[in-house]
């Protein structure tokens, strides 16, 4: 909203986000334009320095004590579990909803248009799409079995031209460990943790504030909070547990 009123110029260094406010900008604002401006260097990384995403995914499913049919429960995950499983969910029925074109599958115009013009999401549910069995399907393969053929296939294409340019390596999987994890586990967590709550709000209230004496102010203010409540002997607690082992440095949740 901020966007379309031209209240706000700055955004997280998030692709589908930046994409997603530069369309309703313009289209808010016929003839103009919204031009990113960047990349925002970030502290301590070197410019070439890829991010360290965090893993997502549906990983245990649960089957309670009050379940009248265990093995039909299981029948019905090991199916979801399938790739046959993953694409009924995923994209409907072949020849309703989608049609196989090379070896991939490619939505039905109609139903396209019909989701695109929705903006309650009423109209997929109606056709049993978006009503929890996604969460149960398992390991994602949305990219390997044919994307996402109910987005904005324009957007798609920007997205993956910006990965290209973005990863030029591709990605890797590493094991680390995260420090915010273990400062949970650390003595002085419990007095420490309305402080550190606090941070992304006095963030804000920096940002916005009318001079940088006054940012300061309010910075230093919570840092003076946070060692009085623990912060000095949780992150030494922090460093002893992680002292020789691999540590997740930037971090993004997805």
């Amino acid at each position: 909203e901020k966007i379309k009123q031209g209240r706000i110029a700055v955004l997280a260094a998030h692709l589908p986000a930046i994409i997603d406010a530069s369309k309703d900008y313009v289209k808010a604002h016929p003839g103009s334009d919204y031009v990113p401006v960047g990349p925002l260097e970030r502290a301590g990384a070197e410019p070439d320095r890829p991010v360290d995403l965090g893993i997502q995914g549906n990983n245990v499913t649960v089957i309670t004590k009050a379940c009248k049919n265990v093995d039909a429960a299981l029948k019905l995950l090991d199916f979801l579990a399938s790739d046959e499983g993953f694409k009924l969910v995923r994209y409907g029925v072949e020849g309703v909803h989608y049609d196989m074109v090379d070896g991939k599958p490619v939505a039905k115009q109609e139903f396209f248009d019909k989701f695109a013009s929705d903006t309650t999401g009423k109209a997929k549910k109606n056709e049993g799409f978006s009503i929890g069995y996604e969460d149960m399907t398992g390991q994602d393969r949305l990219n390997s079995l044919g994307g996402d053929i109910w987005a904005d296939q324009d957007r798609i294409a920007k997205m993956d031209n910006a990965r290209k340019i973005l990863r030029p390596n591709g990605i890797s999987v590493i094991s680390a460990y995260n420090p915010g994890d273990v400062m949970a586990k650390s003595p002085q967590w419990e007095a420490l943790k309305p402080s550190m709550d606090k941070i992304g709000d006095v963030w804000k209230e920096a940002i916005f504030a009318k001079s940088d004496d006054a940012a300061l102010k309010v910075i230093g203010a919570l840092r003076d909070q946070m060692n009085k409540t623990g912060y000095p002997d949780a992150i030494k607690y922090v460093n002893d547990n992680l002292k020789g082992k691999e540590v997740v440095k930037l971090a993004m949740p997805n």
